[in-house]
């Protein structure tokens, strides 16, 4: 399989799957979930979300790109990496959103969460996957007001036009997910 990393092809327009995470992002999902040991942010850009982590605790950083800006170890294709780490936390680029959480389930051993949309939750193919009792969904954290963006159109625009979540899975966890939501800023 050929992968595709960073562009997005709409129509023949190539788009950047760029969008570097909030810190407030980052820190309302560390206020309400717990991670012991490494932390592998797996997407890590410039380092926005790895930068906060790290303030938590150790976190190796990663990206596929090999520019200069990369933010942590330049380029490393998370979907062809077999690096097994206690947890992943990234912000994946939304294209390949099933794909990055299907292969963070074969790389991390304890906790998973992905910063994605909302709307990720809807699919036949996310139904059978939301299905998995080996390492299940444990929680959505539901942002109630739309993030924006930095260094992006959503940012020039004042705000966002879609919701997301953070999806965290818990090797650990039995039971049915919960939904929390984050009270706006």
């Amino acid at each position: 399989m050929k992968i595709h990393y960073g562009t997005v092809n709409h129509n023949r327009v190539q788009t950047m799957d760029y969008y570097p995470t909030p810190d407030y992002v980052t820190h309302a999902l560390m206020k309400r979930e717990k991670f012991e040991g490494v932390i592998w942010e797996c997407a890590s850009g410039e380092g926005h979300m790895a930068k906060v982590l790290e303030g938590y605790g150790e976190v190796k950083a990663s990206d596929i790109k090999k520019e200069d800006w990369v933010y942590g170890r330049k380029g490393v294709n998370f979907l062809h990496s077999n690096l097994k780490v206690p947890n992943i936390v990234t912000n994946p680029p939304f294209g390949m959103a099933l794909d990055f959480a299907k292969h963070a389930k074969r790389c991390a051993e304890s906790k998973i969460a992905l910063f994605l949309r909302l709307q990720f939750l809807e699919g036949k193919e996310r139904y059978r996957f939301f299905q998995d009792k080996r390492f299940p969904l444990k929680k959505v954290l539901i942002f109630s007001e739309r993030v924006t963006f930095q260094n992006s159109k959503l940012d020039e625009d004042g705000g966002g036009m879609i919701a997301f979540a953070w999806y965290v899975w818990d090797r650990a966890y039995m039971g049915s997910p919960t939904i929390e939501w984050i009270a706006p800023r």
